[in-house]
């Protein structure tokens, strides 16, 4: 389905939170007052957070990377296909994040490029650099640098229904709870964190 993804994330600066209401102080302070930055206080260091994957788009299976700040987003994507074969025979493919100085590294294999290759170059050859976020790494601490997994499969569900209501509809655009056929299966494995 359209926008079907799933990869690796990584967030450096301070932890990601969700905004909820067990962050608001019950006890209010007379303080100094500083500088705020898109209501922020300066010193405060943002997150910052790059992610990339596998991601389903305009009929193709492509390798997409989003890296983003408090100050926007930019999205990379580029098609998959293998020679001789096709995007749709692609169903895997392996990510490397990379540490270089101040910069993060984002690159991509896919498994089934080089199948026989049995010298280190060769496996290293079928590695394909996808982009450089150049200022992903500056003024952040080793200790602040966190690793997830995700996988995102959009649904056509209105405001007024619950996820239950989606989870136990007989049908949403296909057959049986859940809805369509063509179940998102996303799975990690071998993950190395050197």
């Amino acid at each position: 389905m359209e926008w079907d993804q799933g990869g690796l994330v990584i967030f450096a600066g301070a932890a990601p939170q969700s905004i909820s209401s067990n962050n608001v102080p019950l006890v209010t302070t007379t303080t100094t007052t500083t500088t705020t930055r898109f209501g922020r206080p300066q010193d405060t260091q943002p997150c910052k957070w790059v992610k990339a994957g596998m991601e389903f788009c305009s009929g193709a299976v492509n390798v997409s990377s989003v890296s983003a700040t408090a100050d926007g987003a930019d999205w990379c994507l580029s098609p998959l296909n293998v020679p001789d074969r096709g995007p749709s025979a692609i169903h895997s493919l392996r990510l490397k994040l990379e540490r270089v100085g101040h910069s993060l590294w984002v690159w991509y294999q896919i498994p089934t490029g080089s199948p026989y290759a049995m010298e280190p170059g060769a496996v290293g050859s079928t590695w394909k650099k996808m982009r450089e976020v150049t200022w992903f790494f500056y003024g952040v601490e080793d200790k602040f640098i966190h690793v997830g997994v995700y996988a995102s499969r959009p649904t056509s569900i209105s405001r007024s229904d619950t996820v239950w209501d989606m989870m136990h509809r007989t049908t949403l655009s296909g057959s049986g709870p859940g809805g369509s056929g063509d179940s998102l299966v996303v799975e990690f494995e071998d993950l190395e964190i050197l």
